[in-house]
């Protein structure tokens, strides 16, 4: 069955994504049209160029996890909603780190008003952890926090489980009662 010639823009970028991810900033237009079923010139006609698409198909979109940052803790429900966050950040990190990594050495700068991912995430992070009023330093536990999940992710990318050993949630348990006092107002 023939494919049809009209592909989505998610379509391309999930196809740009993973062929960058497997062949590296190098990889050919002509690797991801083919997965797509169009031509180069088509694909370079929708993207733009090269750069623009391996920083958009690349790009990690943090607008959920900034969102859910942004509405900040739910009295009573601190300590059990930040470990859930941190879950979820962890999730995003081991995901996002290989395309920040082919980003980053690619030579392409993501251009943005906004401000990089991890800053981003920290910002958000610390406004959170500032809202609970607690006696720790919010923006030294945030880096603190995140710089935790950061490694993780990176050396589980490096080196798979045995860089990364046990269960995350465990790994988060952990972490938490290591900078915070296990029932936060």
């Amino acid at each position: 069955m023939a494919r049809p010639q009209r592909v989505s823009e998610a379509e391309i970028l999930e196809a740009a994504r993973a062929t960058f991810l497997e062949l590296g900033a190098r990889a050919p237009l002509a690797a991801i049209a083919v997965k797509l079923g169009i031509s180069s010139a088509a694909l370079l006609h929708r993207t733009g160029s090269k750069g623009a698409l391996l920083a958009r198909s690349l790009a990690p979109p943090l607008t959920g996890v900034l969102a859910t940052l942004r509405a900040g803790p739910r009295p009573g429900q601190a300590h059990t909603q930040l470990r859930g966050l941190l879950l979820e950040l962890s999730d995003f990190l081991s995901r996002q780190l290989p395309n920040l990594v082919v980003l980053r050495f690619s030579g392409v700068a993501m251009k943005s008003p906004e401000p990089p991912p991890t800053v981003a995430l920290r910002a958000g992070l610390s406004a959170w952890l500032m809202r609970l009023h607690t006696a720790v330093s919010a923006e030294v536990t945030a880096e603190a926090l995140l710089g935790a999940l950061e490694a993780r992710a990176f050396n589980r990318y490096l080196g798979g489980e045995s860089f990364a050993p046990g269960d995350d949630a465990e790994y988060l348990d952990t972490l938490l009662d290591a900078f915070l006092p296990a029932e936060i107002p």
